[in-house]
């Protein structure tokens, strides 16, 4: 048997992500930039008028205690526990952000046009990434029984992820109220179960029979909700939207249709899956 305890910081210094401005036309012009650093493009799209390009930021921070049992007395085990705390503005080379729903490597659209990068108070939007899980728990575990019955049991349990308010300005998403103002998911967790039996046929002929079963106890954990509160999106001057607005005087001035599935559940934990396999060998 072992224990174990690890630290991780993990952060970018430089990322290489397409960075967008407005042509004279209204049309998107898109380069390969490191944000926040180098070519005007890349430290200031919109203009010296408007903010500057806040730098890609991803830091996380981990500390896991992990205690080990090899498989000695019919039984082993792996359990571990997993404090961690990304933060930033970027999400990395294949979004996983919300409010970006872009899986191009390199090619997002999180500094597209720089509305993406700032709240309605005219502040950078650093906070807790949309993975962000503080808590992790695992427990991975088998035993064997006298009669050749393998028995092994999986758990998982961890945070939820935030849920941040999300609103389109000229067809970029940003976060109005910043990263994380509507709380995170319920708590997930989820338990499997596997059984295998070896049985001897004559010579050398076996057959193993297993049974998986995902999700035992059925759980219906709502993992994503609807976070954007109108059907409609802003189209502000850069200097209100940067100066700062309020959002909700803004929508009701310029009659935005609301979304009533607003804070509806929308994703759910995987039903129950029980799956049964057969192998001979010989």
């Amino acid at each position: 048997m072992s224990v174990g305890v690890r630290f991780a910081h993990k952060w970018v210094d430089y990322a290489i992500e397409a960075v967008c401005d407005f042509t004279p036309t209204g049309e998107e012009d898109c380069g390969v930039n490191n944000p926040g650093f180098g070519s005007e493009l890349g430290t200031y799209p919109l203009g010296r008028n408007n903010p500057p390009q806040p730098p890609a930021k991803r830091d996380y921070d981990g500390i896991e205690v992990r205690l080990r049992k090899r498989l000695a007395n019919r039984w082993s085990a792996d359990v571990s526990y997993l404090y961690g705390y990304l933060r930033g503005n970027w999400s990395g080379i294949a979004s996983s952000d919300e409010a970006v729903r872009s899986l191009q490597p390199n090619s997002g659209r999180a500094f597209n046009l720089l509305y993406y990068s700032y709240d309605a108070h005219g502040t950078p939007t650093f906070g807790r990434l949309g993975t962000d899980r503080p808590h992790q728990f695992k427990l991975q575990a088998t035993y064997d029984l006298p009669w050749g019955t393998l028995v092994g049991l999986n758990s998982l349990v961890e945070s939820g992820i935030p849920r941040s308010t999300i609103a389109s300005q000229k067809n970029i998403n940003f976060f109005p109220f910043g990263r994380g103002d509507l709380g995170r998911t319920p708590t997930f967790s989820q338990f499997d179960m596997l059984l295998q039996q070896d049985f001897r046929l004559p010579g050398r002929t076996r057959v193993t029979v297993g049974l998986n079963a995902i999700n035992v106890f059925d759980q219906k954990t709502a993992t994503a909700f609807q976070t954007t509160p109108y059907r409609d999106q802003f189209n502000l001057s850069d200097a209100i939207f940067f100066g700062g607005f309020d959002p909700a005087t803004v929508a009701t001035a310029q009659s935005f249709r609301k979304d009533e599935r607003f804070s509806l559940a929308n994703g759910y934990q995987d039903a129950r899956v029980i799956r049964v396999q057969a192998r001979f060998s010989f």
